[in-house]
């Protein structure tokens, strides 16, 4: 199947920019908090990694991870890198991780804020 065909099996939303969802991951025994969030969905997290603290490689793990949602709260996850996109000119990278494990209060949290993320979006699409 090509990637053109392939249907994503979870809805992502983009974070709004005035209400960013930040982030903080524990990777080889650091902390790096105010980790941004380029987008979310109940099956993954897409994040933007400064090159000087973090270089992680497809197949490695991040084990523990916090991501502050606007008005919905903290969620708790795991998870494993399924994607790295190197952007040179701003020595980022993109960082693309599978959720392994969400506890149930945080996969709530997380479908609440996806859904009022996804009716925000559609509001100001139709212009309302």
């Amino acid at each position: 199947m090509s990637l053109e065909k392939e249907r994503r099996r979870y809805l992502r939303v983009n974070p709004s920019m005035s209400n960013p969802i930040m982030s903080t991951i524990h990777w080889n025994g650091q902390e790096l908090n105010d980790i941004p969030v380029r987008d979310i969905s109940l099956g993954g997290v897409a994040l933007n990694l400064s090159t000087d603290n973090v270089e992680p490689s497809v197949g490695s793990h991040f084990s523990d991870m916090n991501f502050f949602l606007p008005n919905h709260g903290v969620i708790i996850a795991s998870g494993i890198v399924r994607r790295v996109e190197t952007d040179t000119s701003s020595n980022e990278v993109c960082c693309a991780l599978e959720f392994t494990r969400v506890p149930t209060s945080s996969d709530r949290l997380l479908y609440q804020y996806i859904n009022a993320r996804q009716r925000e979006l559609s509001w100001f699409e139709t212009g309302h």
